[in-house]
């Protein structure tokens, strides 16, 4: 089993894949705060937590290179999806809601993140616990953190940067709308050494909020009938995208109904385009199209 810092070659060949792929789910990824990343030490990305699994394929693009991350200990249960996802440099952490037996094993999985940030491989960690497609963090935020960053600092003797991550979608649901990722001001262990646990999860869940857009701008999209009339000329164009992206259509449509959560949709959308490349161009151009007559749709309603 590789350990989470090591280098892989199918891994980064699959990192790689991913990047141009994702470009391909959104019609803007914006990316701020990449100069923020710290020189020396090791780094604990705290992010708020939307999309699923595109939450993580999104931080992976703007950081550019190997970054281990956590996931909720249940979807390790079978083999095969354990071997994987540690293959994808991801670990299982226990919820209280997963019994206080389950999450006395989190102990040996902050073994491996410490190794892991030992190496200068940056973890990730969503600290609301569990994904929510809102733009309010939730609060409190779990305080598991501040014990790693703790632990890591003990263990290693090295700086322990704690980097706040704001991610904001123009859509939650809807595939091909703008998003931003946004790196905030590492937080060193000694700004909050003397705070209690309520100050410090209150003060790190503000610095993430202060990098989400709580709205996101209303568009002028312009007169209704001149977009109205473009829409009808492009209906032959948006027919053909759509015939042309019909192998990424079908695969999602027959996997969507296994998710009862919308904000899978994106992600079930993003794996099923994995297998074929060649159609990612008009897959988007599809969902472009298809953007732009539901907000002539809903302009007409209000």
């Amino acid at each position: 089993m590789h350990k989470l810092w090591e280098k892989s070659t199918g891994y980064n060949i699959l990192r790689w894949y991913s990047h141009i792929c994702i470009k391909h789910c959104y019609s803007t990824i914006k990316v701020e705060g990449r100069d923020l990343f710290p020189d020396d030490g090791a780094v604990i990305f705290a992010s708020n937590h939307c999309c699923t699994m595109m939450d993580p394929l999104l931080l992976l693009y703007a950081r550019r290179d190997t970054t281990a991350f956590g996931a909720r200990a249940d979807i390790f249960r079978k083999p095969k999806a354990n071997k994987a996802l540690r293959w994808l440099r991801i670990v299982p952490l226990a919820r209280e809601r997963d019994g206080l037996s389950a999450v006395s094993g989190n102990q040996q999985i902050f073994e491996e993140i410490v190794e892991c940030l030992d190496h200068q491989v940056p973890f990730c960690l969503y600290v609301e616990g569990t994904h929510r497609p809102q733009r309010e963090i939730q609060r409190p935020i779990k305080k598991g953190v501040f014990r790693l960053a703790e632990l890591a600092e003990q263990e290693t003797g090295k700086k322990i940067y704690i980097m706040p991550v704001g991610l904001t979608y123009g859509d939650f649901f809807r595939f091909f709308k703008p998003v931003k990722v946004r790196f905030g001001k590492p937080m060193l262990l000694d700004e909050v050494r003397d705070m209690n646990s309520k100050e410090r999860l209150e003060l790190l869940g503000d610095r993430i909020q202060d990098l989400v857009d709580r709205e996101v701008p209303e568009r002028n999209h312009g007169n209704i009938f001149l977009r109205s009339l473009l829409a009808i000329l492009t209906l032959p164009l948006f027919s053909a995208f759509a015939v042309l992206s019909l192998p990424i259509l079908i695969l999602s449509a027959i996997f969507l109904p296994n998710f009862k959560d919308p904000a899978w949709n994106n992600t079930v959308r993003y794996a099923s385009s994995l297998l074929f490349p060649i159609h990612w161009p008009f897959h988007s151009l599809f969902f472009l199209l298809l953007n732009y007559y539901q907000d002539i749709i809903a302009d007409i309603k209000r």
